[in-house]
């Protein structure tokens, strides 16, 4: 697995599955974040975890602690919408590689799963 994905959007999360498919990415989609503990200290842990901060259960900070303890850290990737910029700071706080408003995220979407196929090639 390439990429995992922290959304309860089911909406949303299908559009970030259609550009993953696009861009023949390996997208899993999970809904908090124990699950993303269980894969982040798996042996085929992600390159890249994107997180949906908005979110019942996402702990934005316990994840990033796992993701950085990780034998292979995953690129962190985190978004919410503009309105919620104290999530966002929360993210920035817990160093997420990248934090992004909702409507950033959507518009880079497409590149961000081009990209993350273009890493695992050269990886």
């Amino acid at each position: 697995m390439s990429v995992l994905l922290l959304s309860t959007d089911l909406l949303f999360a299908s559009r970030v599955s259609q550009a993953a498919r696009t861009a023949d990415v390996d997208l899993r989609v999970v809904a908090d974040t124990d699950q993303v503990l269980q894969h982040v200290t798996d042996e085929c842990s992600p390159h890249l975890l994107i997180l949906d901060l908005s979110a019942a259960d996402c702990d934005v900070q316990r994840i990033v602690t796992a993701v950085r303890r990780s034998p292979s850290p995953a690129r962190v990737i985190a978004y919410a919408s503009h309105i919620l910029g104290s999530l966002l700071q929360r993210a920035r706080q817990a160093g997420c590689d990248q934090v992004l408003t909702r409507g950033q995220f959507a518009s880079r979407l497409d590149e961000l799963m081009k990209d993350q196929c273009g890493r695992e090639s050269a990886g």
